[in-house]
């Protein structure tokens, strides 16, 4: 899902966010489960599964810096501790990386 720039705002991200984040979650679960870990599945799997999540968080964060409104400043300090729990999840997935 990428977002046109005029049509992004606090709101849409906000309503989008949990659904992005949960679908990441679920989809980074089914590939610490791979039992035969390829380049493509591994790899690939993550790019695919993270996408959606991603851009609309990068957004989130370039506009709060850009545009600082205390509507993108709640919704980046709201989701930023689990951002960081999940991301810091995927970078030291022992699942993952063993």
């Amino acid at each position: 899902m990428f977002y046109k720039w005029t049509g992004f705002t606090p709101q849409k991200a906000a309503a989008d966010l949990p659904r992005f984040f949960e679908q990441a979650k679920k989809l980074f679960e089914e590939i610490e489960s791979i039992e035969s870990p390829t380049w493509e599945n591994i790899v690939y799997g993550l790019n695919d599964s993270l996408r959606a999540f991603c851009d609309t968080w990068s957004k989130v964060s370039h506009l709060n810096s850009v545009m600082n409104s205390p509507q993108w400043r709640s919704l980046k300090e709201s989701w930023q501790p689990k951002v960081i729990e999940f991301f810091t999840s995927v970078q030291q997935s022992v699942k993952l990386y063993s």
